[in-house]
Formats: C-alpha cells, sequence, structure tokens
C-alpha cells in the first residue's frame, strides 16, 4: 500500500492507505491521510469544505470511524467528535447506506454515553 502511495497519491490509493492506518490502530495516520484523500478527490483547501463537497460515501464514514476512534483513544472528544458527526452526516445525506446510518447512530450514541459496556460495543461496530 506505502508503495502505491508513493508512486501514486491519488485520492483512491491515499483512501486505501487511510484504512489500512486505521486497521492497524494508527489513528492520527489514518486521519491525516484521509483527509488528504478527501482534499484530494473534492479539489477543495480546507477539510471543512470537502467534507461538504465530497460524494464519496465510503472516504465519509471510514473518516468518520477514524475520527471516532482517534476521540475515543485519546480523549480528544470534542473536535474528532465533531468532524466524525460532519462526515457521517454527510454521507448519510447523500447515500442513505446502511452504513452510513449505523455509522451516524453509533456516532450519535457515544456523543452521550462514551464508558458504558454499551460504548465499548458501539466502539467496535463503528471500528468494524
Amino acid at each position: 500500500m506505502q508503495r502505491s502511495v508513493a508512486a501514486r497519491r491519488t485520492a483512491a490509493n491515499l483512501h486505501a492507505s487511510g484504512v489500512a492506518n486505521l486497521l492497524l490502530g494508527k489513528d492520527d495516520a489514518a486521519i491525516d491521510t484521509l483527509h488528504e484523500a478527501l482534499l484530494s478527490e473534492t479539489e477543495e483547501h480546507t477539510v471543512a469544505a470537502a467534507i461538504e463537497e465530497s460524494d464519496n460515501v465510503t472516504l465519509l464514514n471510514d473518516l468518520a470511524a477514524a475520527l471516532s476512534n482517534r476521540a475515543i483513544n485519546k480523549r480528544r472528544p470534542i473536535p474528532d467528535a465533531a468532524e466524525a458527526f460532519r462526515c457521517a452526516d454527510r454521507a448519510w445525506r447523500i447515500g442513505s447506506t446502511p452504513e452510513a446510518a449505523s455509522a451516524a447512530a453509533w456516532n450519535d450514541y457515544l456523543a452521550i454515553d462514551q464508558t458504558s459496556p454499551w460504548a465499548a460495543e458501539a466502539r467496535k461496530r463503528i471500528a468494524h
């Protein structure tokens, strides 16, 4: 994956690399790479603008999952959770897919409960 990204920094290659980093537990690298993928795909200059312009439900969902994961693991709930919500909300508005609906629902749940056993289940579902 790293060779593909090094050879061609396309939105698709960056997206795949970001997901690989997420699966490896490298939240910061995942988010940085997924942000770059989103900016590359939309040709926007800010992440906030790119979120609103993107039509890539999968990329938005993956970024929402990475942000949610970091918000929980690094205790950065406010900025990361807010951006995760914007990504999940945009994905739902443009795609209305089961994945977008479930990501939005689990993120909503984690906004009100971060410590119970159900919160642990929500984190597992988002990561999956």
